[in-house]
């Protein structure tokens, strides 16, 4: 009795921390804590997207507060049905980060205005993984992430 509940136990450690990022319903971590997280090294510092997503993408952008519907499916190049249950087009509180596969979005999270948000140069354009380097400058009292030209090693 006591072996079976062992091997019951161990399946499902097995099954639920060796699956696939991709197929987690919850992720490891959110790639707006990440940020965030980062943040706390300063002015100055590289933030490399890739190395913050544990799951596969091919292109981010950054959507800014109050960006409309047609705004933020004309830079993805598709339609995107769900967009206005994030309400940001009347909201001044966040950003929306999309990441998208294909023409696929694959994952949509909420950041915060501050302590750190994405630079006006950075909103509604899209980013490769290649490309999705941001260096944290600070303006006003707060950090912006702004796009780092070439790659940082």
């Amino acid at each position: 009795m006591k072996l079976s509940l062992l091997g019951a136990v161990l399946v499902t450690v097995c099954a639920c921390g060796c699956a696939r990022p991709e197929s987690r319903l919850v992720p490891n971590v959110s790639v707006a804590s990440a940020l965030t997280h980062a943040a706390r090294e300063g002015a100055g510092h590289t933030v490399r997207l890739a190395e913050l997503t544990d799951f596969p993408w091919d292109t981010f952008v950054a959507f800014g507060p109050y960006t409309e519907r047609t705004r933020a499916e004309s830079v993805l190049g598709f339609a995107w049905p769900d967009y206005d249950r994030f309400e940001l087009a009347s909201s001044d509180s966040f950003s929306l980060l999309v990441f998208t596969k294909g023409q696929a979005i694959v994952r949509v999270e909420q950041l915060a205005r501050s302590p750190v948000e994405f630079a006006p140069v950075a909103l509604a354009r899209p980013f490769t993984p290649g490309q999705a380097f941001f260096t944290l400058l600070a303006s006003e009292g707060r950090l912006l992430l702004v796009p780092t030209k070439g790659r940082v090693a």
